[in-house]
């Protein structure tokens, strides 16, 4: 599963070239092609929201060291439940990595989803997932667009 977000920041306006760092494209040979794998969407996945705060109606945008958190939310067709791990990826403004996570985290590139509830009395078995972030665990230094997976 991949959902994106947005931090505000700014942006470059180059066009056309490929701008990611060589130690980041390394990085993406040596374990496979990371866009491919962040393209990927499981059909188990189900009711995905990002959202800012309280209210799902608000765009899962918020300012560097904002204390407003984001929240994802999602079903993942299944019995029981497990936790699963979120991964935190820097993005440009094509959706590409282009950064190493020490370059945007003050702390680790990856969280844990702890916060789940399987359904009860459903015709369709769901376990309903919920993260909230920036966390203590995962703290960014830097404003602008985010990949997460899941």
């Amino acid at each position: 599963m991949t959902v994106i977000a947005v931090a505000a920041g700014c942006a470059s306006s180059k066009e056309g070239e490929d701008r990611t760092p060589r130690r980041v494209r390394a990085l993406d040979q040596a374990a496979g092609d990371v866009r491919a794998q962040l393209a990927t969407a499981s059909p188990s996945v189900r009711t995905v929201q990002l959202y800012r705060g309280d209210d799902e109606r608000n765009l899962p945008v918020v300012t560097l060291r904002s204390r407003d958190p984001l929240v994802l939310e999602f079903d993942l067709l299944e019995e029981g439940g497990r936790p699963l791990s979120v991964y935190f990826y820097h993005a440009d403004r094509d959706w590409y990595r282009d950064l190493n996570p020490s370059e945007y985290l003050k702390t680790f590139q990856r969280g844990d989803i702890l916060d789940y509830q399987p359904s009860r009395g459903t015709e369709v078995s769901y376990v309903h997932y919920r993260y909230r972030f920036p966390a203590e665990d995962i703290v960014f230094t830097l404003s602008g667009n985010y990949v997460l997976r899941v």
